[in-house]
C-alpha cells in the first residue's frame, strides 16, 4: 500500500510540473510582444491567437494579415449575390451602383492587404504596408455606407465588416511594433 501511495504521489507531482510548465509556455505565447499595442481582453486574445508564437515581426504580422484574408473570403459569395438580393423597389442604376461599390470595396481590400504582404517579404523599402492596411481598413464601409445610402440592410455584410475592421486594426496594431 505503501509502495502505491509514493508512486501515486510521484505521478501526481510529475503532473503538476508539466501543467506548471505548460502553462508557463503558454503564457509566453499569449504574451506576445507583437500585440502589446492592442487593448487587453478579447482584441489581445484574438492578436496573440494570430501571431500564433511568431518571434519575429515579418512572421507575426504576415499571419495576423493571412488571418484577415481568410475571413475577407466568405464575403465574395455575398457580393456575387448581392444583385439578386437588392430590393426590386431600387431603380437598376441604384442596384449596379450598390453593387460596383462593395465589388470594388472588396477587390480592394484583398489588393491591399495582399500588398502588405508582398511588402513584408520585399522589407517594405517604401514604408507602405501601414499604408496598405490603413487603406483596406477604409475600404471596408465603402460597401456598407453605399448600401446605407440607398436603406438597405446591409445584414451579414455590416457583421463581416464587423469583423475585419477587427482583424484590419490587429494588423496595425502588430505593424506598429516594428523597430529598426
Amino acid at each position: 500500500m505503501a509502495m502505491y501511495h509514493n508512486s501515486f504521489s510521484q505521478v501526481l507531482f510529475a503532473t503538476m510540473i508539466l501543467i506548471l510548465a505548460s502553462n508557463g509556455k503558454a503564457k509566453a505565447t499569449l504574451d506576445s510582444s507583437f500585440c502589446a499595442q492592442t487593448n487587453a481582453g478579447e482584441e489581445r486574445v484574438l492578436c496573440n491567437t494570430l501571431v500564433n508564437g511568431a518571434t519575429t515581426w515579418n512572421a507575426a504580422l504576415s499571419n495576423v494579415i493571412d488571418g484577415a484574408l481568410k475571413q475577407v473570403k466568405p464575403i465574395k459569395p455575398i457580393i456575387d449575390d448581392l444583385g439578386k438580393n437588392l430590393p426590386s423597389s431600387l431603380r437598376q442604376v441604384s442596384k449596379d451602383s450598390i453593387v460596383e461599390t462593395c465589388k470594388e470595396s472588396y477587390e480592394s481590400v484583398v489588393d491591399e492587404f495582399n500588398g502588405a504582404l508582398g511588402n513584408i517579404k520585399t522589407g517594405d523599402k517604401f514604408g507602405s504596408i501601414n499604408t496598405q492596411l490603413s487603406a483596406a481598413l477604409s475600404s471596408l464601409t465603402e460597401c456598407v455606407d453605399a448600401l446605407g445610402e440607398f436603406g438597405v440592410d446591409a445584414g451579414e455584410l455590416k457583421k463581416f465588416q464587423s469583423i475585419l475592421e477587427k482583424y484590419a486594426s490587429l494588423s496595425l496594431a502588430v505593424s506598429s511594433t516594428k523597430t529598426t
